[in-house]
């Protein structure tokens, strides 16, 4: 069953956007895999779970309080049926089927939206 694990400060997504958000990045991690139109077999069997965090905890390198979201993608056998020229060099070939989501929710990275 691929999954995927978005870990985020609490207060980064609107409140009442966690069923939008999950349905956006199921959508997105079926795409990656190459589902063309999703049926119930797939939406059922695709897990996202949504870990949102205390703001304290959420760090980078650089600064405490770090507006940043971390992304855990599990996609068994993905690798194995990809022909050995199309599989990725890179985070960018591997998850190109990754977008923003289209659920409304802000994009609050500097220079990208609403803070």
């Amino acid at each position: 069953m691929p999954t995927i694990d978005v870990y985020a400060a609490a207060d980064l997504f609107p409140a009442g956007s966690d069923r939008a958000l999950a349905a956006e990045l199921t959508a997105a991690v079926l795409r990656a895999e190459g589902v063309a139109t999703p049926g119930p077999f797939h939406t059922s069997n695709t897990a996202a779970y949504i870990h949102r965090m205390d703001p304290k905890t959420v760090h980078a390198g650089a600064t405490d309080g770090a507006r940043t979201v971390g992304a855990q993608i599990i996609a068994p056998g993905v690798e194995s049926r990809r022909p050995e020229a199309a599989r990725p060099g890179g985070h960018r070939d591997r998850h190109e089927g990754l977008r923003r989501p289209r659920t409304g929710v802000p994009d609050r990275r500097p220079g990208r939206g609403s803070s």
